[in-house]
């Protein structure tokens, strides 16, 4: 199993209350969570052991008392459903770029021990400017062996202060291969109201695509952080409802009532 780069694009698109929709470019790596942190000490301006200009670092990823992002991921399937993946993990993501990180959302993939069919995919949310993480923890279809696996979950995690609780997603991911799409929608009162899409093509994960990705996406993750606040304020001068944070909210909302 390989590592991969994925280059493509980012799509998002509200279609209620009022529509607005944007897409860039974005390229993100897919490495086999195993072979850390051996993977990058081939590339000299890349470490999974210490700071570079583009670092994996296991305490951006899920938070766990387990030693490697590997074994937290296994026990955390574990603890979902029951089962230890006995396959390979993969892991779609951002690295850490001139010292600075930003993932919305990352997609672990569980293989069988073959590594001919994923049995199990991890989303693992993160919203801004909480610094929250939330996982869900999805069961594959057992002969799901090519094309896309659809999901529909309810959703359990706040993540846009433009997006209410009562939701449920529909999520579609094809297998990942040559072309990877993972298109997530949202809908409420059964009408859809969001679409995001990732539609990424793969090259070798070697020094020179790399170095290449980073001339051509200049500061890849500083990018992301700064289109999520730029579209929260195109969004905030559409006059978007706002939902605050529930349990920030609630919070506040109690302490007040202490201080009465």
């Amino acid at each position: 199993m390989n590592s991969y780069i994925y280059t493509g694009t980012l799509r998002h698109k509200r279609l209620k209350p009022k529509f607005h929709s944007f897409f860039y470019k974005i390229f993100m790596v897919y490495i086999v969570l195993e072979e850390l942190p051996e993977l990058f000490d081939k590339i000299w301006f890349c470490s999974a052991r210490r700071p570079a200009i583009a670092r994996f670092r296991r305490d951006d990823h899920y938070r766990s008392e387990a030693e490697t992002l590997d074994e937290a991921i296994r026990q955390l399937v574990h603890d979902r459903v029951g089962l230890f993946p006995q396959g390979p993990i993969t892991l779609l993501t951002h690295l850490r770029y001139l010292g600075f990180v930003m993932n919305p959302v990352s997609f672990y993939y569980c293989w069988d021990k073959s590594m001919s069919r994923i049995e199990h995919i991890v989303a693992e949310v993160h919203n801004t400017p909480w610094g929250e993480q939330h996982c869900y923890v999805l069961e594959c279809p057992r002969d799901w062996m090519h094309g896309s696996a659809q999901f529909v979950l309810d959703k359990e995690f706040h993540v846009s202060p433009f997006m209410p609780m009562d939701q449920k997603y529909a999520w579609e991911f094809s297998y990942p291969e040559h072309c990877l799409n993972i298109e997530m929608n949202s809908s409420t009162n059964n009408q859809q109201v969001f679409q995001a899409s990732l539609n990424l093509k793969a090259i070798d994960l070697n020094s020179s695509n790399l170095a290449s990705c980073l001339l051509s996406y200049p500061f890849m993750t500083t990018k992301v952080a700064a289109a999520i606040y730029m579209e929260a304020a195109h969004l905030w001068l559409k006059k978007m409802p706002f939902y605050p944070h529930p349990i920030h909210n609630k919070k506040q909302s109690n302490l007040g009532t202490q201080k009465s």
